[in-house]
């Protein structure tokens, strides 16, 4: 894969367009660009180890169907950089939206009441919403982990060239055919958290780390309906998922977190999510080696905290800065 020299500045993030050998693609942020690089080249890496079994077919084979979806995922983040106060009523909105989603994929269809999981009890919301995400992660067994492990890549990935190229793999090891011949470094980063989300997503099944975010959470004072919320959020995947609670949790004593969570369920799009993530990671960086920070705030689309001088510090991983 390549990187065109045009690239675009969009509301504070840079707009990349990626040649690669399965399509054209533009990616939203560095750290979508980041994320993608190392995913297109896990695919190569995959794609170059051989399966006997029959009827397995690689992701490139069926890259017309792939590529187009994978491409319409990349929609830039609105409002990136702009704090503007919105209030919690949006939160509710997105819940419900999502508990559409988990009504249709029960139910088969979209003819469903928008407002009908918020007429049940939350015991009930909790069961659908369980089997909503057991169809959405059930396919990611051990052998599919321990390869996204050996190149170092998130099972759970949205991309799904390399999620089918993972299936496939999976799927012959199981019956011997496959031998590794490469071997790619864990994700790491300047912060063990990073290493440690990374390792979770790889020995324990989605479950079992929603179930450790979740604990997590709640020793926060994040409310049930929330820890919902983000567990069926779409744009985050169970290891991503557990690096932001694992920053949450990693800045002890801060007030509000719960905060952090009520602004990810409000994204709209991976480019933002990615874009959220990194902006957690300053907060959790500047809180560690700057300036310890006593609250988050309230009704930013930024994440934004009070340190003990009481000053207000904005977090922003933007790519670049406009006026």
């Amino acid at each position: 894969w390549r990187v065109r020299e045009q690239v675009t500045p969009v509301e504070g993030l840079f707009r990349f367009e990626m040649e690669t050998p399965w399509g054209d693609f533009p990616v939203y942020g560095e750290a979508m660009l980041r994320m993608r690089a190392r995913e297109f080249r896990a695919v190569a890496e995959l794609e170059s180890i051989s399966s006997t079994e029959a009827g397995l077919e690689g992701a490139g084979r069926s890259v017309q169907k792939s590529f187009v979806r994978l491409g319409n995922a990349f929609i830039h983040p609105k409002r990136t950089a702009k704090a503007i106060p919105q209030g919690t009523r949006r939160l509710f909105r997105k819940l419900d939206r999502y508990a559409t989603k988990i009504v249709e994929a029960i139910n088969g269809d979209d003819e469903q009441d928008p407002n009908a999981i918020g007429e049940e009890d939350p015991s009930s919301s909790a069961q659908k919403a369980a089997v909503w995400l057991a169809r959405k992660y059930g396919g990611v067994g051990s052998k599919l982990r321990n390869r996204a492990r050996d190149v170092g890549v998130d099972p759970y990935t949205s991309n799904e060239i390399l999620a089918a190229e993972l299936e496939r793999l999976s799927r012959a090891e199981a019956v011997g055919s496959v031998t590794s011949k490469f071997l790619m470094p864990a994700m790491i980063g300047p912060m063990g958290l990073m290493a440690d989300a990374a390792n979770l997503a790889y020995v324990k099944d989605w479950r079992e780390i929603f179930t450790h975010n979740a604990d997590l959470m709640r020793g926060m004072g994040v409310a049930e309906e929330l820890i919902l919320a983000f567990e069926v959020s779409e744009f985050y995947t169970p290891m991503t998922q557990a690096l932001m609670v694992g920053l949450l949790d990693a800045m002890e004593g801060v007030e509000d977190r719960e905060v952090v969570i009520q602004q990810a369920v409000l994204l709209e799009n991976e480019s933002e999510s990615l874009f959220f993530l990194e902006s957690i990671m300053l907060a959790e960086w500047y809180h560690r080696e700057r300036s310890p920070l006593q609250r988050f705030y309230l009704d930013t689309l930024i994440p934004v905290a009070v340190n003990g001088r009481g000053d207000l510090v904005a977090f922003t991983a933007a790519d670049y800065f406009y006026w």
